[in-house]
């Protein structure tokens, strides 16, 4: 079952209007475009006018696919610490101060980055870990890229992160997803879920055993 992100973009629930709302958003909005060469979107489920939510949901639009994005990243010329001013990722330095202009605790809930080829959807496992954990991400991403990519032969056109490896009582391995109170930051680097076109469902990428698992799997919602 294929995520639907259109259906989530048109939730009328969705407020696009955080920033009157929240202090330093716009700044922040900026900076990302700036250092991820990406058109930002930035909202949050459930916020109304007269409450703004904490939860945050980020949208990235760059236009490179992935080998490339991987590339200059690894170069330090793409959302990498590469300013020797920074003593961190742009992405940590930039929310960090959106937090430290706002009261509530701001958090990062969902931060997907569409590519020309693919879509990385990453989802929040507990305080401040997306942005803690970006650098990590990516560059697990490359270390394991010939890997998830079938030795280069397909590419993905979703991964999803972090996901956990359950089994069905018929024995068969299933993608899970369980509340966020129960997530360990590290299992970023556990399981991810792909979607490929040649496989009607999700499968699993084992990071540990650097392969795919096969199998009739699905996604459960969070």
């Amino acid at each position: 079952m294929e995520l639907n992100y259109d259906d989530f973009k048109n939730n009328p629930q969705i407020r696009t209007d955080l920033y009157s709302l929240l202090n330093g958003l716009d700044t922040f909005r900026k900076d990302l475009e700036k250092d991820f060469f990406s058109t930002v979107n930035i909202s949050s489920p459930c916020c109304n006018q007269d409450e703004v939510s904490d939860k945050l949901v980020v949208d990235m639009y760059c236009n490179l696919g992935l080998a490339e994005m991987l590339s200059h990243f690894n170069k330090g010329n793409w959302g990498a610490t590469y300013e020797e001013q920074r003593e961190s990722s742009p992405l940590l330095n930039s929310f960090r101060s959106l937090r430290n202009q706002n009261i509530l605790d701001v958090e990062i809930d969902e931060l997907t980055l569409f590519l020309k080829d693919t879509s990385i959807i990453i989802n929040s496992a507990g305080p401040c870990s997306i942005p803690l954990h970006w650098d990590s991400i990516i560059t697990e991403m490359g270390n394991h890229f010939i890997h998830f990519t079938k030795g280069l032969t397909e590419m993905p056109s979703e991964i999803y992160l972090p996901v956990f490896k359950g089994t069905t009582t018929e024995n068969i391995p299933t993608l899970l997803t369980i509340n966020t109170e129960a997530y360990d930051q590290s299992d970023y680097f556990k399981y991810w879920g792909l979607y490929f076109e040649s496989h009607e469902d999700a499968v699993i990428y084992d990071l540990e055993n650097k392969s795919i698992i096969e199998g009739d799997l699905f996604m459960l919602n969070r």
